[in-house]
């Protein structure tokens, strides 16, 4: 699952965005690829403690912690990108996002809904990041 960004809009609108992405890029520690690391922790965290601990049938509960124990966030820089991922390589972690389990069982989304959650601390850790940057 792959959810992007992107900015679209007036040439002067692009131009002005393109110096301060490169007034991050050359900024010691990286604000913005700081800002969406955060971010990706912080669906890592809701939906570790929010939708992976149940309460069963509505949310999966835990029975070995493998699931919840597996969820990872990151972020990286590809270019003038920079992209947040937060997921699980457990196999059974995308049959309960996606599709649910066995007869008549409903999906039980974890990440989907973490993501919805998470969204305006996500926001507000970029806006931060590019306030910090464009201050300067």
């Amino acid at each position: 699952m792959t959810y992007s960004a992107k900015m679209k809009g007036y040439k002067e609108h692009q131009a002005h965005y393109k110096k301060i992405e490169k007034r991050m890029q050359g900024k010691a520690g990286d604000p913005l690829l700081q800002a969406v690391h955060q971010g990706a922790l912080e669906v890592q965290r809701v939906a570790q403690t929010k939708y992976l601990t149940g309460p069963r049938p509505h949310r999966l509960g835990v029975i070995s912690g493998r699931l919840r124990g597996d969820i990872k966030g990151r972020a990286k820089r590809h270019g003038n990108r920079v992209v947040g991922i937060t997921g699980t390589n457990v196999s059974y972690g995308a049959i309960h996002e996606l599709r649910g389990v066995g007869k008549a069982k409903k999906k039980r989304p974890f990440l989907r809904p973490a993501l919805n959650d998470s969204r305006k601390f996500i926001l507000k850790k970029i806006d931060r990041a590019f306030k910090e940057v464009y201050k300067k």
